[in-house]
């Protein structure tokens, strides 16, 4: 059996990761074999624990968090798997202990802890697609939605908040919609303008949830070498409200304010020219142009 690092992020689910990796130890062991275990303090631990694992025969890296544990070890392993063209790529799992796990319940991984990782062991290892974001001079790598808009808000409001509470993203959300002003953008899709306009959100999916449920993408698939492109332009308070409770069932898609398409290749641009709020599987930036580019099958993992 293969030799399995596995990452704890100890902050993830409101400080209790490192918990649930001290019960759930012994079925790790019984389920994978031979472990490592490195418990993270920020990401910069993640590529010298890649290193470790790398030297010590490890196959698979299995990580415990949230959606921004995953942003940290897709970014950590594209980096690191580019390094070693020749040999075997690092494989990655995760185990889902944040606040959202939106990308887990995009692929279906169940969000009971011990569920997941018996999950995890019966699940194939089949390649997918990550996202590549360049924003004013940084270029970042997120596995499953990057957008633009009201969603940086809501996503400090969320670290603001407890973060157990299965109230922090639809409270955040709410909180947001009252002062967030729709901004204009320009959209350009493999190289066509597809909307110009004002924007409470774009959504940029290779996943098919975020916002702590959220089916902002029903028909996105991980491996399709394609982005879904969703956008909810600019509309008076009373009329979003609607579309938010549509988002949590999936069928917004057909709301005369809402827009999609799909594409590899995607620019955002500021019309202000001021810089707008944006965010990459949960991680908060600023910036006044944003290009997006498909990875296909550029991360072997187990879904």
């Amino acid at each position: 059996m293969a030799k399995t690092l596995v990452i704890i992020n100890p902050h993830a689910a409101g400080k209790r990761a490192k918990l649930i990796w001290e019960t759930y130890e012994p079925l790790f062991r019984e389920r994978f074999g031979d472990l490592i275990a490195v418990m993270t303090r920020t990401p910069n631990d993640v590529p010298p624990a890649l290193e470790t694992a790398r030297a010590a025969g490890c196959e698979r890296v299995f990580s415990i968090g949230g959606d921004g544990t995953n942003n940290a070890m897709v970014n950590a392993l594209m980096k690191h798997n580019h390094a070693y063209p020749d040999a075997p790529p690092l494989a990655f799992g995760c185990i889902p202990a944040g606040t959202g796990r939106d990308w887990s319940r995009g692929v279906g991984t169940p969000l009971n802890v011990k569920l997941s990782i018996e999950w995890l062991a019966s699940v194939r290892l089949r390649p997918v697609d990550v996202g590549m974001l360049t924003y004013d001079d940084r270029t970042t790598y997120f596995l499953n939605v990057s957008s633009s808009g009201i969603s940086n808000d809501v996503v400090q409001r969320v670290e603001r908040s407890p973060k157990e509470s299965r109230l922090a993203f639809p409270l955040a959300i709410l909180s947001s919609l009252l002062w967030y002003k729709p901004e204009p953008v320009q959209i350009y899709c493999d190289g066509t303008l597809w909307y110009e306009g004002t924007i409470y959100v774009t959504a940029i999916c290779n996943g098919r949830y975020f916002g702590q449920g959220l089916h902002v993408a029903p028909h996105a698939r991980i491996d399709d070498g394609t982005f879904e492109v969703i956008v909810a332009e600019g509309m008076p308070l009373l009329r979003v409200l609607p579309v938010v409770a549509r988002l949590y069932r999936g069928t917004h898609l057909s709301h005369s304010k809402v827009h999609t398409t799909s594409a590899q290749h995607v620019r955002v641009i500021s019309a202000s020219g001021l810089p707008i709020g944006l965010d990459f599987d949960g991680e908060p930036g600023m910036a006044r142009e944003l290009t997006y580019r498909v990875l296909r099958h550029a991360l072997l993992m187990y879904t």
